[in-house]
């Protein structure tokens, strides 16, 4: 068949053969797509509800301290990777819903996994490692992106796609228990920064911080002028850290404790 036409059907028909993450599993941990922990079927079922409320009779919690412990666990697991990532070695993983996969025991996060790497960007400049000599130049272009366009893409991917997601979830309608949670993100990001010397990492994480608008990417348009990945419009999304940046920290964005965490995993570890 002519290139063209084969092209077309390589994607129309491709197929994405993943390895098990059995292997890689911990002893009691049961593997959920984030996709289909963070929302709810035709009968209104919510998995993630059902894992707070498991791990809240486990750990013997009420609901909405469940939910805080929860989710500052679930943070520890995947920001703290991917941000180092990008901002450190200049990798731009993909941690939308579809991408992340929650090992839970007892209802509660215990590892996390980001598949799919093959949309993986690296950062011009940032990167370090060298790319293989073969690729052309519309694959250079293809994986590699600036600076701007990487932290758009995490930006997108980790916040407004996860973990808006997440917190929608877990909050219910309960606007207390949201703002608890936007409160331990943001105490999640100060330490991240207290930590890291990236000077791009404090500037678009500490605007995160100080209010700041957050871009979104604007898939109905992408997709309907079939533009590639890396030409995606974006707009600004109010920062829901933006209503807290005037209010003093809560006393409830550490209710996780030691004790908790080491009993949900079977382990004296801590992290």
């Amino acid at each position: 068949a002519e290139e063209s036409k084969r092209h077309l059907l390589m994607e129309g028909f491709g197929l994405i053969l993943r390895n098990s993450l059995e292997p890689l599993l911990a002893p009691g941990v049961t593997p959920l797509l984030a996709a289909s922990l963070f929302s709810e079927d035709r009968f209104d079922h919510c998995p993630l509800t059902e894992a707070v409320g498991v791990w809240a009779r486990f750990a013997g919690l009420g609901r909405s301290q469940a939910a805080v412990s929860w989710f500052e666990r679930y943070l520890e697991l995947l920001v703290p990777p991917l941000l180092d990532a990008l901002f450190v070695h200049g990798v731009a993983f993909e941690p939308h819903l579809q991408n992340v996969v929650i090992g839970l025991k007892n209802g509660y996060p215990a590892q996390v996994f980001v598949r799919d790497l093959e949309g993986t960007k690296l950062i011009a400049g940032l990167w370090s490692g060298q790319l293989p000599t073969e690729l052309d130049e519309r694959v250079n272009a293809s994986v590699l992106y600036s600076a701007e366009r990487g932290w758009q893409r995490i930006a997108y991917c980790l916040l407004i796609n996860n973990l808006f997601q997440a917190v929608s979830y877990l909050a219910l309608n309960d606007s207390d228990l949201e703002k608890t949670l936007w409160r331990v993100w943001k105490a999640h990001l100060e330490q991240f920064l207290g930590r890291c010397d990236s000077a791009w990492a404090h500037q678009v994480l500490g605007g995160l911080l100080r209010g700041e608008s957050i871009p979104n990417k604007s898939n109905l348009i992408t997709r309907l002028f079939k533009w590639a990945d890396r030409d995606s419009e974006y707009v600004q999304m109010r920062n829901p850290i933006a209503a807290l940046v005037s209010a003093e920290p809560s006393q409830d964005t550490c209710i996780a404790s030691i004790e908790t965490k080491d009993k949900a995993n079977g382990t004296s570890s801590t992290t």
